[in-house]
């Protein structure tokens, strides 16, 4: 599964619904059903709690590799944080959603700690990258490149030659900033 903003919406919001189809980890290696051999969500517009609270258990337990690409500076994202809004309890107030492709560096469970799945941070790439930061990862070519490892070789970050460990489950593309040309 490869999934953009909204379609990582989608796939999540339907993920309780459906989980059945697919053939959990656990299950003997003659099951029948689809089995996930990755999920990849890229800049996802998704609320973060929620996901962190309910959808990644069910997730986890389906599929071996979670990887998901998100950017700090991210403007369309930004923007539906702050149109997308919750109801603080017993106030008439209310607060943005956090989305979870901007929570890059909270992949974190008050339960189970550091979640078991890969965060590519894509801050600080900088070529092929427009003013708005969201949809850039179909022609940037180091992310095209690490895509296509985890589609065809399904290599966790940590294996994945071109990813550069920065603390618990983060990581970034390791590419030479912009001030750096050929003379």
């Amino acid at each position: 599964i490869l999934a953009h903003s909204l379609g990582a919406q989608c796939f999540l919001a339907a993920l309780p619904a459906t989980q059945e189809v697919f053939v959990p980890l656990a299950a003997p290696r003659d099951s029948r059903g689809l089995r996930l051999a990755t999920v990849t969500l890229l800049n996802p517009d998704y609320p973060w709690d929620t996901f962190v609270r309910t959808d990644y258990a069910v997730l986890r337990s389906l599929c071996p590799t979670i990887s998901m690409y998100g950017d700090e500076s991210d403007t369309a994202l930004l923007w539906s944080e702050r149109m997308n809004r919750e109801w603080i309890p017993g106030s008439r107030l209310s607060r943005p959603i956090r989305s979870l492709g901007r929570a890059i560096f909270d992949m974190t469970s008050p339960t189970a700690g550091v979640l078991d799945m890969d965060v590519v941070d894509t801050t600080s790439v900088q070529n092929n990258v427009h003013q708005i930061r969201h949809s850039y990862f179909s022609i940037n070519r180091e992310l095209v490149e690490d895509l296509r490892d985890i589609i065809v070789t399904q290599r966790r970050a940590l294996y994945r030659g071109r990813l550069h460990k920065c603390e618990g489950n983060v990581f970034t593309l390791r590419v030479a900033p912009p001030c750096v040309v050929n003379p």
